[in-house]
């Protein structure tokens, strides 16, 4: 006897860049597509009153699934925008490890790859378990007592010189064992994923 296929009960966390026009009308027909097959599902905070003014979400029902907690209600985040967005929604989900899968409404998708057009099959394949996580590495960073408005990036941490003010020495060490000293603007420190984001933005 052939074994069922396994179909995890899940619930879609979504969210999106609000200053994209082209968000709203792929997130409403996902919504429809959700509430028609029974599944699961919340929505950031932040889009919810733009969803019901466009008539793309009934008041009642953002009440109740609208969230300021995405990343602790969904098992999985759709991010609807680019990578930009993607990486905000990183910052959001922090150290909960909410997977995010990014669906790209912008000319070139790097992080957030998926197509809109792809969006009922990729859930059908989250909730049959056909997905895999990838993990990225990301940095932290402190600078003595200075306050950072973020202390870890998925991306990079950038060291830059204030306004015209002249060159920086930047001496820099792995472990303890000197690298190099640079005079220069400034000092990029990236994550493969923003070594390649670079690459790929500049051909």
């Amino acid at each position: 006897q052939a074994a069922l296929p396994y179909f995890a009960v899940m619930v879609f966390g979504i969210t999106g860049n609000t200053g994209k026009d082209l968000i709203w009308e792929p997130i409403g027909r996902l919504i429809s597509h959700l509430n028609q097959s029974g599944r699961a599902f919340c929505v950031d905070e932040t889009i919810c009153p733009s969803l019901v003014e466009q008539g793309l979400l009934q008041s009642d029902s953002a009440s109740q699934v609208s969230t300021d907690s995405l990343a602790i209600d969904a098992d999985v985040i759709l991010s609807f925008g680019g990578d930009g967005t993607l990486l905000n929604t990183a910052h959001q989900v922090g150290a909960l490890e909410t997977p995010i899968l990014g669906v790209n409404l912008g000319r070139l998708g790097f992080l957030a790859s998926l197509e809109q057009t792809q969006l009922e099959f990729a859930i059908d394949q989250l909730e049959a378990g056909n997905y895999r996580v990838e993990e990225r590495m990301t940095l932290s960073a402190k600078a003595g007592d200075v306050h950072l408005p973020d202390t870890w990036a998925l991306n990079e941490f950038v060291i830059q010189r204030p306004g015209d003010a002249s060159l920086l020495e930047i001496d820099v060490s792995i472990d303890g064992v000197d690298l190099n000293t640079y005079w220069a603007d400034g000092l990029i420190m990236a994550t493969p994923t923003g070594s390649t984001a670079y690459n790929l933005a500049v051909g």
